[in-house]
């Protein structure tokens, strides 16, 4: 390849520009990442968000996340057409490198600059910057972003929309790319490599940031497994339930759940020594949420308003069920109980021959630990909830089918109108899985 001493410095400037802008997109991914899971207070991260251009970046977390994992593909790809003209005029001109062996050793030799450059340059030393400065890397690639993602993005979504109609004949949706906000990156950004988190904190890190994505309707006590109190029945009836139960709240309600007037704290029962003639004079407020009211509003609202139940209502204000606030911290930490809880019923149960009978409100991770699986990244909470998003449908009672991955045999066994109350899942050998 002949180049003259213009092409030569033409090369090299593009090399360096391709460098600048791959620094440029690692700079904000890292900062970004840092800044928003460093525990700023609010009064920090409200001024660091006075810059307009730092605001905007925060605020479009997704869309930033596509355009830096594309716009690295792009400079990555260019400094290798760069480098290999550069390269060529560089020792090209040497006799032996027009031999074959002598060109398979250049494009080798190439590829491993590339790499090297790129990961020097264009990765580790931005990396290191950001991370040390993250506010003012922040800013400082904050415009050089925004006027990238006005360039980029029309030619990121005519190829993603390609890639849709590739894969829609195969049944396959397109889904997100990497979100520079991935809970994993955010878990090290809190992290980082010289803090040893234990798994329990990691899983309870990893559920905190992804409760964002739950609604109300995940953590949702069905209406046929609520028990309240009904102010068409005698007090005495009343109590003899609340005994049995074995609670210390109850909706009040008129007949059915659908007409809830309040919550009964039984604390207020006990204060007038059992002694209560009616439950209307000792009813306490009680919240109402819609089922795809998100779970972190609900929560913040019950925390505020020191409330720890509330009602779920549908589009149509009929009942669905009930939240709690043990539930929702539930999602968090797993499982809470204490000494005077009821010991209940394995929900993974034995059943021989390697299979097992699951509770449909059975938690991913007891189903993990109980068949020593892991299930994969996932926003349901419980088991019933993973089988009806891997199906994306409601199944039928007795009906029988095959995961891959987790390589899992199930049956549902029982069913009601929301969710799945029971199955047994047996793990699939590798004979199995051959066949």
């Amino acid at each position: 390849m002949n180049l003259t001493a213009f092409d030569f410095v033409l090369y090299g400037v593009s090399l360096l520009l391709l460098l600048f802008i791959n620094a440029m997109l690692v700079v904000c991914e890292i900062s970004m990442v840092k800044v928003r899971y460093s525990l700023l207070d609010d009064e920090e991260m409200e001024r660091l968000r006075q810059s307009r251009r730092v605001a905007r970046l925060l605020d479009r977390g997704g869309q930033i996340a596509q355009v830096l994992r594309f716009g690295v593909l792009v400079t990555t790809v260019g400094l290798g057409l760069v480098l290999v003209p550069t390269i060529f005029f560089l020792i090209g001109s040497i006799e032996w490198f027009s031999t074959q062996p002598g060109k398979t050793l250049l494009v080798f030799f190439t590829f491993v600059l590339t790499v090297s450059l790129t990961s020097i340059f264009g990765f580790l030393v931005p990396r290191g910057i950001a991370l040390a400065y993250p506010r003012d890397s922040l800013r400082f690639s904050s415009w050089f972003i925004l006027g990238f993602i006005t360039l980029v993005t029309p030619w990121s979504r005519i190829l993603r929309r390609i890639a849709g109609l590739i894969l829609q004949p195969f049944q396959l949706k397109l889904r997100e790319d990497f979100n520079v906000l991935d809970y994993e990156v955010q878990i090290r950004a809190l992290g980082e490599e010289d803090i040893s988190l234990s798994p329990r904190i990691r899983n309870l890190l990893r559920n905190a940031l992804r409760i964002r994505d739950l609604e109300v309707s995940d953590v949702l006590l069905p209406r046929n497994q609520v028990k309240y109190m009904d102010i068409t029945l005698p007090v005495d009836e009343n109590l003899a339930m609340a005994r049995e139960s074995g609670h210390t709240r109850f909706p009040l309600c008129e007949e059915d759940l659908d007409h809830c007037l309040g919550l009964i704290h039984i604390k207020d029962i006990f204060r007038r020594k059992g002694q209560v003639s009616d439950l209307m004079r000792i009813r306490r407020n009680i919240l109402s949420f819609d089922e795809a009211d998100p779970l972190e509003k609900a929560m913040e609202t019950m925390l505020q308003q020191k409330f720890h139940m509330a009602v779920v209502k549908d589009e149509f204000g009929g009942t669905l069920g009930l939240i709690t606030l043990e539930g929702i911290l539930e999602v968090l930490v797993g499982d809470i109980q204490d000494e005077f809880d009821i010991t209940e019923a394995a929900m993974v149960r034995p059943m021989g021959k390697e299979a097992f009978h699951v509770d449909g409100l059975t938690p991913l991770h007891d189903l993990e630990e109980a068949l020593e699986i892991n299930v994969g990244d996932t926003e349901a909470a419980t088991f019933g909830g993973w089988i009806t998003d891997e199906l994306g449908r409601m199944p039928d009672a007795g009906e029988s089918f095959t995961l891959d991955e987790p390589p899992l045999a199930v049956t549902i066994l029982e069913v009601d109108e929301k969710r799945i109350l029971s199955a047994t899942v047996r793990v699939r050998s590798d004979d199995e899985d051959e066949e």
